[in-house]
């Protein structure tokens, strides 16, 4: 198995593809894998052995939930830990968010206010994951729709300090910081222009971009962004990565797409196409 860790521009990795990338071997530099998807599945294992012969690969996960009111779900981090162990995957990120409360699923990635009492809730259940995994725990920034009356900090500084509190890394969406920035009136680079005054280099671990599409509210004149995983990169969001590479060097980038999932020749273009893009 190649020792080499993530570089480049990779892509997500989804099992349709598999038979062409293990076919084909494409130059795609890595890929990042559903860990959710290995939990279900303990034959899919063989395909992830012979993907890690020719590539690195970084674990990402939906059901960690470390901003919930439950209790976190040992059996869950335990299952993770085993994954991340058996993968030897580069890192294991999740988001910065709650998806669930009184052991209910809510299979959406939700908000939280932005406040003091948050970092001291957040800080020993970061603590207590990274205990298990014996390495840093990544952390994504999520696209939401509303924010809370009750917010003491913004986004990126509220960030910031649980990186400082945990030594946890960030894994930093462009795509969620365009949306969220679209829909509530505000700049997008400005944004990114606020989040590098507050997070340091060594603090981001990777970098995700993908496509969101505009929908219409028909009882008013106004719509909204939703981060959708089913369209191309958009050229705002290009633009951000290539500032941000510009500020912090070319850290681990993924483009994600899980919705109108299209052939993996086309996603490869796609990748092609923004590796020229933001070195143009």
């Amino acid at each position: 198995m190649t020792e080499l860790l993530p570089a480049g521009i990779g892509l997500g990795f989804r099992f349709q593809h598999a038979p062409v990338i293990l076919r084909d071997k494409p130059d795609t530099p890595w890929f990042e894998l559903i860990a959710d998807d290995l939990l279900l599945s303990s034959g899919r294992q063989p395909v992830i052995e012979k993907l890690r012969e020719h590539y690195p690969i970084a674990l990402h996960a939906v059901g960690l939930n470390i901003a919930g009111p439950d209790p976190l779900d040992t059996d869950y981090l335990r299952a993770l830990a085993s994954v991340y162990q058996h993968t030897e995957a580069a890192w294991l990120s999740d988001h910065l968010c709650w998806s669930a409360a009184g052991q209910r699923q809510h299979f959406d990635l939700l908000p939280f206010a932005f406040t003091h009492d948050m970092l001291d809730y957040l800080c020993p259940r970061i603590h207590h994951v990274q205990q298990h995994l014996k390495r840093p725990l990544v952390l994504e920034n999520i696209s939401y729709y509303q924010r809370f009356q009750n917010d003491e900090m913004g986004e990126w500084e509220f960030t910031a300090e649980l990186i400082k509190r945990t030594d946890c890394k960030m894994l930093l969406d462009l795509n969620n910081l365009w949306t969220n920035a679209r829909n509530f009136d505000l700049e997008p680079s400005t944004e990114l222009d606020t989040l590098m005054r507050y997070i340091p280099a060594d603090g981001i671990m990777q970098i995700h971009v993908a496509g969101s599409k505009f929908h219409s509210d028909h009882r008013s004149a106004n719509g909204y962004w939703v981060d959708t995983h089913g369209e191309q990169v958009p050229a705002g969001v290009c633009d951000l990565l290539k500032t941000t590479y510009a500020a912090y060097g070319e850290i681990p980038t993924i483009i994600e797409r899980d919705n109108n999932l299209p052939s993996f020749d086309e996603l490869e273009r796609e990748r092609q196409t923004l590796l020229e893009t933001v070195h143009g």
